[in-house]
């Protein structure tokens, strides 16, 4: 997010220009059906990072209604448990000092591992028909919950929140769900459609909220398959 807010150009060419590429690019050689791979960010974005999302996303879902045989759809979610830099990592080498930091402990996420976004991708290609932007519905936590999961006993220190980074993931904004057809585990935001309900898909609002006890079952599986 940092890099993007001091390279503008560079966020631009990647995440606006890129999607375009890809978007010609595809329909030249006729592949059948394209994904994008978004995030939590494109949703009621704040940062240039989020609004190179936004438009990228725009690109996708619009791509579509070029007559070529070409599908293309999106699939949004946030913050992979485990990931590269993200939060479990530098707890589990924070924890070795006994100290560990957290920006604001009233930060909430939503819990996803690479096992899980890999399958919702591959099943949602398999289900597209051209023009959806996918979201799953996942569990959420507190990260002081995570906290308590990963670094038990640790003293832990507030550095404060950096730039705009949000307090809760935003995965559906008010707006959005005007245009979001609810299924069994997931949502469809859809360019045209009348009758949603109006409401906010929040990782402080969650539909189950994970507690430190579940998460530290959890924990080998999501490091496992962050490997």
């Amino acid at each position: 997010i940092e890099s993007c807010e001091y390279n503008p150009d560079e966020a631009v060419a990647t995440n606006i220009d890129g999607a375009r590429a890809v978007i010609s690019a595809a329909r030249a050689v006729g592949v059948p059906r394209v994904m994008a791979i978004s995030s939590d960010k494109a949703a009621a974005p704040e940062t240039l990072y989020g609004g190179t999302k936004f438009v990228a996303e725009r690109l996708f879902v619009r791509a579509n209604e070029d007559p070529k045989p070409t599908r293309f759809a999106v699939c949004r979610y946030g913050n992979v448990t485990a990931s590269r830099g993200s939060f479990v990592p530098i707890l589990m080498e924070q924890r070795k000092a006994g100290v560990v930091t957290v920006t604001d402990p009233r930060c909430t996420r939503f819990w996803m591992t690479l096992g899980d976004a890999a399958a919702f991708v591959l099943d949602k290609v398999e289900r597209m028909t051209g023009g959806e932007l996918f979201v799953p519905k996942l569990p959420a936590y507190a990260v002081t919950d995570l906290i308590a999961a990963v670094a038990p006993g640790c003293e832990v220190k507030v550095t404060g929140t950096r730039g705009d980074e949000k307090l809760h993931e935003a995965m559906i904004s008010l707006t959005e769900s005007r245009r979001t057809e609810s299924l069994a585990d997931y949502f469809v935001v859809r360019a045209e459609y009348e009758g949603g309900q109006e409401f906010t898909y929040t990782s402080d609002r969650p539909s189950r909220q994970l507690t430190a006890e579940e998460m530290r079952a959890m924990l080998p599986r999501a490091l496992a398959e962050a490997q």
